[in-house]
């Protein structure tokens, strides 16, 4: 990195954020398959039974499962945009800029951690956890 600390830092964070996205990914899976389970849709081997158009038209929650996962991001997006800009401000103007990004870091870490209980049971806390997950992400 010739030397430049910003650069192999920017490294670092892109191994970091490589990894917490592929975990998102095999979350978002397990959640989109628990709210249709909870939904009394037809999952895995159940759908090879029905035609190739068949939609389920239940819900959870008030909810079509399959909008969890674009549900969450409407959440992180609402709490990006309510919270960054004070956020933003204190990164800024204070010295409290590493102890915020250790932080947010830890909470992220934390709800990463706390989703290896995914299940049919938690699967909606769960998600929730992940709209926190995804704001902190965003910091």
């Amino acid at each position: 990195y010739g030397g430049v600390p910003e650069a192999r830092g920017y490294a670092l964070l892109a191994m970091g954020r490589g990894v917490a996205v592929m975990s998102n990914v095999v979350v978002n899976a397990a959640l989109l398959e628990l709210a249709q389970r909870a939904a009394g849709c037809p999952t895995g081997d159940e759908l090879k039974s029905y035609p190739d158009d068949y939609i389920c038209e239940n819900k959870v929650y008030g909810l079509n499962p399959l909008s969890l996962i674009s549900n969450i991001g409407v959440v992180t997006g609402v709490l990006a945009a309510l919270f960054q800009p004070s956020i933003g401000v204190v990164l800024d103007y204070t010295s409290y800029r590493r102890f915020v990004g250790i932080l947010f870091s830890a909470v992220f870490a934390s709800v990463q951690a706390c989703q290896i209980a995914i299940g049919p049971g938690t699967w909606f806390p769960m998600a929730i956890l992940m709209s926190f997950a995804g704001f902190c992400f965003t910091v």
